[in-house]
């Protein structure tokens, strides 16, 4: 054990110098958002009129990364007592602002996500996404030490499930799909039993079989997906997703010299905003963007394994997940590996609820990382703890969620 806990330090200290993690977080973060609002801003170029320059759409995307920015720092600085109070009230806020979306909200291509009007529209189900990140791991990390069992804990993540429902009333699949991803992502690294697991699955598969057969929308999209063919519309979505990403060939045809954004490409600076990357920048410029995620999701991984609070772990695991899980569903969708269902590629689309809480999740994991960075530089200041002391204190709290998980499932 003793080895154990010594690798384990040396390990926090290896990630966590001088918040290398930090630093990484920040710069592949940095890079994305930039790269994002210059192609919005791009992709935006048919939509300007005599009245509304190309330079409003930069501006409007300005401002929402100036109030991403603000969440970023806010996520930074709280601290654990606020941020474990914080979860059941930002829970609650959030089904109360679906439980408005389901019936007040406007829709949009099919589905209704959204709450407002003008420029003060905003998409509840986003911040749900953030909150169920930090509910997880406070909630699990509480409750799974006062019963040895998961119903107890399952039970106390009961409001998720009312969550998802007034999703499905939204007519959401695709945030649906993430949102369950992340929970059930978040449970197995926590110990669920393999068990529970595929019982969820089971369950998650026949609800959505269930709600194709009762909604027609739903059942078209995926036979739209089967056969294109058979639907003309997703079919013109699909292909010339595919033609723009043809036509930039290796390093693009650069910002002038494409077309898809020209009134050829559906929703140009959103759901296909990829497309338009490969169009102008090419199979480099989409390569270079998928590397840019690998480095944000690897690190973000390296955040979970070295934090040696439960709670901490488990939200970092749960927001990269959430990063990780949204960018391989809008990826696929538009090389047609997947329906398309208008889940935006992280901290790139168009949208300010998406990319003002995207940076207020990186903030907390930055938040987190400097956690590790400051344990990291009082290790020296501890005290050395006498051998019979250290054999009676419990080296569980100073596992990450994987290690304790390989733990429980080896007893099992």
């Amino acid at each position: 054990m003793a080895g154990d806990s010594t690798t384990k330090a040396h390990s926090i200290r290896r990630l966590g110098s001088v918040n290398q993690l930090e630093k990484h977080l920040i710069r592949a973060t940095a890079v994305l958002v930039g790269i994002g609002v210059v192609m919005v801003t791009s992709a935006s170029a048919p939509q300007q009129t005599r009245s509304i320059s190309l330079w409003m759409f930069f501006l409007k995307q300005a401002v929402f990364l100036l109030f991403g920015f603000v969440g970023f720092v806010i996520a930074s600085r709280v601290s654990k007592a606020h941020l474990t109070r914080l979860a059941r009230l930002a829970m609650t806020v959030s089904l109360i602002l679906l439980l408005l979306v389901a019936n007040y909200g406007q829709s949009s291509y099919g589905a209704k996500r959204w709450l407002g009007k003008g420029i003060f529209r905003f998409q509840p189900s986003e911040i749900f996404k953030l909150s169920l990140c930090i509910f997880v791991g406070v909630v699990v990390a509480r409750y799974e030490r006062r019963t040895s069992q998961w119903r107890g804990v399952a039970w106390q993540l009961f409001p998720i499930s009312l969550g998802v429902g007034l999703i499905v009333l939204e007519r959401d699949i695709g945030t649906n799909a993430v949102v369950l991803s992340i929970v059930l992502g978040m449970l197995f690294v926590a110990g669920l039993p393999r068990t529970a697991i595929y019982w969820s699955l089971g369950l998650g598969v026949l609800g959505f079989l269930g709600y194709l057969g009762t909604h027609a929308y739903a059942y078209g999209r995926l036979v739209g997906f089967l056969s294109p063919h058979a639907n003309p519309d997703y079919y013109y979505q699909i292909s010339q997703s595919k033609i723009s990403l043809g036509a930039g060939g290796l390093f693009g045809l650069g910002m002038n010299g494409d077309h898809g954004k020209w009134g050829f490409l559906p929703n140009a600076h959103t759901d296909f905003i990829f497309s338009v990357i490969g169009e102008e920048y090419g199979l480099l410029g989409t390569v270079v963007v998928l590397l840019l995620f690998v480095w944000l999701i690897r690190t973000g991984i390296q955040v979970a394994q070295a934090s040696t609070d439960r709670a901490n772990s488990l939200i970092a695991f749960g927001i990269t997940t959430w990063f990780a899980v949204e960018m391989i569903i809008n990826v696929c969708s538009v090389v047609q590996w997947l329906p398309v269902t208008g889940i935006p590629l992280p901290f790139i689309s168009g949208g300010g609820t998406a990319l003002i809480v995207d940076l207020t999740g990186v903030g907390f994991l930055v938040n987190i990382a400097r956690e590790i960075g400051s344990f990291d530089s009082n290790q020296s200041d501890t005290p050395p703890t006498r051998p019979r002391q250290a054999a009676r204190t419990s080296t569980r709290s100073r596992q990450s969620p994987l290690a304790v998980a390989r733990e429980r499932r080896s007893r099992a």
